[in-house]
């Protein structure tokens, strides 16, 4: 009986000084599942451009979104520059949880149109999101290309052709509003521009492509038959192409 009530107290005294259990503590399968289900919402309204107050509901006010040189820091910055277009579903899905914060990362392939150019794109989304008062939300997202070529720039830089100055359209068709990209030089140099920056030099990587520094896009020029500049193509990191058509 007497060693009863010493176990009895040892068991007290371990149950007392123990750390209790806190209350936001959260299941790592019910927080994957709670978080996939929000995150398949989000993406329903940003590629089709609906529901956005509810997606905006989904993200924390001050929500950070970075993509390359693209930031915002804003719910409603964020909605209003989303993505239009068709992906995939999501592949190679990667979950974590870290007592009240959750990332969630994966891999998809959305398209877009731009003049008669189907482009597909590969990227993997990292969303950190953070539970407040019971629910989840979006904190931050970052959205990485991923990129597969690299290219130098010539050893001598080739004398600029002249017909490669001048204004090509940006066409495209969902729903976006054509853009006017703009071909300069300034000395030796030829330069970029269009409404969101404004002259990037750019620099040779054989006698008609050009990139600019920080970016693997490569700017083709092309002839017509008789040796006019009458477009330009885009080459992505991944081989795809965009032809835009010089501005007569």
């Amino acid at each position: 009986m007497k060693h009863s009530r010493q176990l009895a107290i040892i068991l007290f005294a371990i149950s007392a000084c123990a750390p209790s259990r806190r209350d936001d503590t959260v299941d790592y399968a019910t927080a994957k599942r709670a978080i996939l289900d929000i995150d398949s919402v989000m993406r329903a309204a940003r590629l089709g451009k609906q529901n956005l107050e509810q997606y905006k509901n989904l993200c924390e006010d001050s929500v950070v979104a970075t993509y390359n040189e693209w930031y915002v820091e804003s719910a409603d910055a964020l909605a209003r520059d989303l993505l239009n277009g068709v992906t995939t579903p999501r592949r190679d899905v990667r979950f974590h949880l870290y007592g009240t914060t959750a990332i969630l990362s994966y891999l998809e392939t959305p398209t877009e149109h731009i003049n008669n150019d189907t482009i597909i794109h590969t990227i993997r989304i990292t969303k950190t999101f953070a539970l407040r008062d019971g629910q989840w939300k979006m904190a931050a997202i970052n959205i990485s290309p991923q990129h597969k070529n690299y290219f130098k720039p010539l050893a001598k830089q080739p004398k600029i052709v002249a017909g490669y100055t001048g204004d090509y359209r940006w066409s495209p068709t969902n729903g976006m509003p054509t853009v006017i990209n703009s071909i300069y030089t300034r000395g030796d140099t030829l330069f970029f521009k269009n409404p969101d920056t404004e002259g990037i030099p750019m620099f040779a990587v054989d006698d008609s492509t050009y990139m600019v520094k920080d970016d693997l896009i490569r700017t083709r020029f092309g002839k017509d038959p008789k040796g006019k500049v009458t477009h330009l193509i885009y080459v992505l990191d991944d081989g795809q192409t965009i032809r835009l058509p010089k501005v007569e």
